[in-house]
């Protein structure tokens, strides 16, 4: 844990995890979906959204663009980069 996970408060804790344990990208409400599941509390959109803006600004989460989408979605930090990588070493490499 760094020194900005040491300073999480319960809720953004919780958001964390969530993302930390998928594979993607979540939007607000699904990660408040799982957060009430989880922690069997009722927090309402607004409540996660603060804390994913928080995680973001600490540099633990990053908003993404999905495409053809218009709700705001989620995922951790680097993991943008991490599919690109990906995504370019599964490319099949081109010869002359």
């Amino acid at each position: 844990m760094n020194g900005q996970e040491s300073t999480l408060n319960a809720r953004q804790a919780a958001c964390l995890d969530v993302l930390r344990s998928t594979k993607g990208f979540l939007s607000t409400t699904e990660i408040r979906e799982q957060v009430n599941t989880m922690a069997g509390v009722a927090l309402v959109a607004e409540q996660v959204y603060r804390a994913l803006l928080t995680l973001e600004r600490r540099g633990l989460a990053e908003r993404v663009r999905v495409e053809g989408s218009v709700k705001a979605h989620w995922g951790r930090a680097g993991w943008t980069v991490d599919l690109a990588l990906q995504e370019s070493s599964c490319k099949p490499r081109e010869t002359a």
